[in-house]
């Protein structure tokens, strides 16, 4: 006699980039099993790949995740976590006036936001004639970054240009290599404006007060991206 398919619960997710409402369902245990072994190996790659098979199971492999801001997609499987074990998380955090001490602090998933700069602006200007438009790292760019460094700007920059505007020609047609060649030409000072975008761009974040238990002092530590919450 077979045994009963259980019925899985869905819930619907707005994401600032795509229109319509994304619909997802709980991970199952055969899932958690995949993420619990990557985390255990505390490797960035197997961590994020994890999280893919997971969203992309979850969302019943109706998204493109490569077309994807990667903040979306960290919001999203935060979201699909909070369905599937709760909403409350325990997560490390290192204070930060030692650098080595731990503590454990519980987050509730709606208190973390997508923070996004006022400052922020898709268009860069280089120079009188030229500028870029440029466009946010998808997942597939982002498993290039390792140390999240000057060099891996570098290695992400070329896949983020999406328009460059050249008096009134507009360049769509370009080659990766000659995106990279170009941004290789900059000054010091144009290549900055490129990496403010990067800086200001929009992130996953929450704050949380931390006291040492060793110094006893008290600071506010900053959660970034989806690894602080894994």
């Amino acid at each position: 006699m077979s045994l009963p398919k259980l019925n899985t619960p869905t819930y619907e997710l707005k994401l600032s980039s795509i229109e319509e409402p994304v619909k997802y369902r709980p991970f199952l245990v055969k899932e958690e099993k995949l993420m619990m072994i990557a985390s255990e190996t505390g490797d960035e790659k197997n961590i994020i790949n994890s999280v893919v098979e997971t969203v992309n199971a979850c969302t019943f492999n109706k998204l493109d995740l490569d077309k994807i801001p990667m903040y979306d997609i960290e919001l999203l499987f935060l979201n699909i976590r909070a369905k599937s074990v709760g909403e409350v998380i325990k997560v490390n955090v290192t204070c930060p006036d030692d650098m080595k001490t731990t503590v454990v602090k519980e987050i509730n998933i709606k208190d973390v936001k997508i923070i996004k700069n006022d400052n922020h602006k898709d268009v860069v200007k280089i120079n009188d004639t030229v500028k870029l438009v440029l466009k946010h790292p998808t997942l597939s760019v982002t498993k290039l970054i390792k140390k999240g460094d000057a060099e891996d700007v570098f290695k992400i920059l070329p896949s983020c240009i999406k328009t460059v505007y050249d008096g009134e020609k507009m360049i769509e047609d370009f080659t990766h290599q000659e995106a990279e060649d170009f941004i290789n030409n900059l000054s010091s000072e144009q290549f900055k404006n490129l990496q403010d975008f990067f800086m200001t761009m929009p992130k996953l974040k929450h704050d949380v007060e931390v006291e040492n238990p060793n110094t006893k002092v008290k600071s506010t530590v900053s959660l970034e991206g989806m690894q602080s919450f894994f």
